[in-house]
Formats: C-alpha cells, sequence, structure tokens
C-alpha cells in the first residue's frame, strides 16, 4: 500500500492511501513535506535578497563576531548542516 499525493480545490497537497483513505501517516508526511519545502523556499529567497548562495551568507553569518581561522568556520558551517 503506497501513499500518493493529490490536489484539492484549493491546490493544497493531500496525501491518501491507495484506497482513498488519508490517515496519521499521511498526515505527518504532508506536513514533513511542507516543513522541507518552506524551508527551501526561505533559502531560495534569502540567497535572491542578498544576491549571494545561502552557504556563503551563512559564512558571512559566522562571521559577524569576528574572524574565525577557516578550519574552525569549516568545522561550524559542517556542523550546522548535519544538525
Amino acid at each position: 500500500t503506497g501513499v500518493r499525493p493529490d490536489r484539492t480545490s484549493s491546490g493544497r497537497r493531500e496525501h491518501v492511501n491507495e484506497n482513498g483513505s488519508g490517515g496519521a501517516a499521511a498526515r505527518v508526511w504532508a506536513a514533513l513535506s511542507d516543513l522541507v519545502l518552506r524551508q527551501e523556499n526561505r533559502r531560495a529567497e534569502v540567497e535572491q535578497a542578498l544576491g549571494l548562495s545561502f552557504l556563503r551568507a551563512q559564512a558571512l553569518r559566522r562571521l559577524l563576531p569576528g574572524p574565525l581561522p577557516m578550519r574552525e568556520l569549516t568545522e561550524r558551517l559542517r556542523a550546522r548542516q548535519s544538525g
């Protein structure tokens, strides 16, 4: 049994089982999907507003308190991406 996305009349995605019924798992999946898509949209907004890649914007943010050795900056950026 798979879960497939359907569109409602408002255009919102609604996940339903193959038999046409939704369930708790489908609602959780829909919420997680929406969260991920909103995060991707936010990254695109930041990139467009600043004219920088999201990673470069994060690097500059890490440098606001003061300079860091490149190794430490890299470690902080990696920690942010994995967590």
